[in-house]
């Protein structure tokens, strides 16, 4: 596997500040439109893609969202969960679903481990 690349090694090859590097990356202002361009450039000859782990960190949320609902084979339930992806998407959010079966422990389980996630929310539809 090789070494995934992160803005320290794009300031360096750009001889910038990361600072600079994440500016340029999130389209801030406050920097030159030349320094910009070789910015995304090294960036783009490079494959880099982001740390969404150290973004969230940083951000102090992750744009994700936990959906637990009994089933999805039941119509409604279907229904239900291709709204809110739809509409999460819309938003820059993700979904991370997860399926109780009407277990209550199930449910408490799926609700602790998006906690853990660090989700910015849950959308829970209990059976109970």
């Amino acid at each position: 596997m090789k070494k995934r690349i992160t803005i320290k090694d794009i300031a360096r090859m750009a001889n910038v500040s990361h600072t600079t590097v994440s500016r340029a990356l999130n389209n801030r202002s406050r920097i030159r439109s030349e320094t910009k361009e070789k910015i995304l450039s090294i960036a783009r000859d490079l494959d880099y893609r982001p740390n969404f782990i150290a973004r969230s960190l940083v951000m102090r949320r992750t744009k994700t969202l936990g959906l637990v609902i009994t089933t999805i084979a039941n119509p409604f339930y279907t229904e239900l969960a291709l709204g809110i992806e739809s509409t999460a998407r819309e938003l820059g959010y993700n979904i991370i679903l997860s399926f109780t079966h009407s277990d209550l422990s199930t449910e408490k389980l799926s609700i602790d481990m998006l906690r853990s996630k660090g989700v910015d929310g849950i959308i829970l539809s209990s059976a109970h």
